[in-house]
């Protein structure tokens, strides 16, 4: 059963990475903080905080300021 719940736990992050990713990739160049970007995508912050943070150091992005003023991530040019 522990198996199951970690299988499970995979796919809602692996969903989430892609919503984040997809996102990031339509607004190239816009930086978004996790709770910004989790209230364009109305979803829990915690989970898009994790999913940027997966994403962060293999993908294609980059940290910047959000227009709210925490750090975020954006899409490189």
């Amino acid at each position: 059963m522990r198996s199951g719940q970690q299988a499970e736990n995979a796919m809602i992050y692996s969903l989430m990475e892609s919503m984040v990713r997809q996102r990031l990739r339509d607004k190239k160049g816009q930086v978004y903080c996790a709770d910004c970007l989790a209230q364009e995508l109305e979803q829990d912050p915690t989970e898009v905080k994790a999913a940027m943070d997966a994403l962060a150091p293999r993908q294609n992005f980059s940290a910047g300021p959000c227009p709210c003023g925490q750090t975020g991530l954006t899409l490189r040019w």
